[in-house]
């Protein structure tokens, strides 16, 4: 979905049998019913998206998926078709071998020449970011970021030439002054005795060569100043945020509240596209090829709102609505991704089992046994009659 905006999943549908746990919500009682010989999805697995292609009439969704397939592919399909090999998954996959000359002029253009090229079923489905109906595939949208990343590659290939570049040097070696001038033979005898050790060139002369060695700065290698900005907008682009003129990331007018606030709306309208491609091309199929179900379908997920920064107001807000009684404790819950259902069940063991030993501490804490005058110095009760400090009992706390 990332990379081309688009998947292809294919659902392998399968008999079993459910049988209902935990118990009733009404009587208490442990339920005991079952359902027999479901045809429900017991997997759903990727196609590659670059070998299924979308063909034929694209009004009010009523395009095809053709397949494709490579020469081998092509073999075993064949023989799929034709019987003589039993493979299930791919039987459930294709329905026929495509004809090319079915295609239009269109499709042709997309579809690669001398391909086998198969039918797919309805088992396979597509979903993919938004898109205008007569359009094929739903634009790239990581195409604006490809001239920034070769930017970037630039920016490191300029930085590496200057890194290798620095390592490289000359070793210039000088024998005399304008008083002492230096001999022919012994230039000679130093460059023969310089020679037998060097490792690296060496240049070797009498004191008059001057020689510069030019070179590109290079206090501004690697700096992260030059790489922020390409890094700025790549990011954007990958969280869907906004970045006008100078108040983008990274800058002093950046506010990460905002950013969360962008980021966190674009990845719910991410996830609830998601979820309603799931429901319409699995739950609701299920329901359809089951008589055993009945009633509408409803497909919960928590939580609802992606908060990738805590607003301390709207979670008051939701706490007044609450209190005034506009809002459900499930509501509340779901906000802090508690599931209601668990949460009375996690309740009501620790009433039966762990009420009695977590008992209510006073403030300061006034011991371990907190009873008696004499392991609490402070306590009010000289007898030691089991009283708390400031005269509380332990079992009305407990009542409490």
């Amino acid at each position: 979905l990332f990379v081309n905006s688009q998947f292809y999943a294919y659902t392998w549908w399968g008999m079993k049998d459910y049988k209902l746990r935990g118990k009733s919500e009404a009587t208490g009682i442990k339920r005991k019913k079952s359902y027999g010989a479901l045809r429900v999805p017991q997997g759903i697995t990727l196609l590659d998206p670059c070998k299924v292609a979308p063909i034929g009439n694209f009004m009010f969704n009523r395009q095809q998926y053709i397949y494709l397939a490579t020469l081998s592919e092509t073999t075993k399909f064949r023989e799929v078709l034709r019987g003589e090999r039993t493979d299930p998954i791919v039987a459930n996959m294709i329905t026929k071998e495509f004809d090319p000359y079915d295609l239009t002029e269109e499709d042709m253009a997309v579809v690669p020449q001398n391909t086998g090229l198969f039918l797919l079923s309805d088992n396979v489905w597509r979903y993919g970011l938004t898109k205008q109906p007569y359009e094929r595939y739903s634009p790239v949208r990581l195409r604006p970021v490809f001239e920034l990343l070769d930017l970037k590659q630039q920016l490191r290939a300029m930085d590496r030439a200057v890194l290798v570049g620095s390592t490289n040097f000359i070793v210039v070696m000088k024998k005399g002054s304008d008083e002492h001038r230096a001999q022919r033979a012994e230039l000679d005898a130093l460059a023969v005795q310089a020679k037998s050790v060097a490792r690296v060139p060496l240049i070797i002369s009498d004191h008059r060569l001057e020689i510069e060695i030019v070179t590109p700065k290079n206090d501004t290698i690697l700096k992260p100043e030059r790489y922020n900005l390409l890094n700025a907008q790549i990011e954007a682009r990958l969280l869907n945020m906004f970045l006008p003129g100078q108040t983008g990331a990274g800058t002093k007018a950046d506010d990460s509240i905002k950013l969360a606030k962008v980021v966190a709306r674009s990845l719910e309208s991410r996830r609830d596209g998601l979820v309603e491609a799931f429901r319409n091309k699995v739950i609701v199929p299920t329901v359809e090829k089951n008589d055993s179900f009945v009633g509408n379908t409803e497909l919960k997920f928590h939580p609802k709102r992606i908060a990738l920064s805590i607003d301390p107001a709207v979670m008051q807000y939701i706490q007044d609505l609450r209190d005034r009684g506009d809002v459900s404790r499930e509501s509340v819950l779901d906000e802090m991704e508690f599931d209601q259902d668990a949460e009375a069940l996690k309740r009501k063991r620790e009433k039966d089992k762990y009420d009695k030993i977590f008992t209510p501490t006073t403030v300061p804490y006034d011991g371990q046994n907190q009873t008696g005058s004499q392991n609490n110095p402070g306590s009010t009760d000289p007898k030691g009659q089991g009283r708390r400090l400031g005269g509380a009992n332990p079992d009305s706390f407990r009542a409490n």
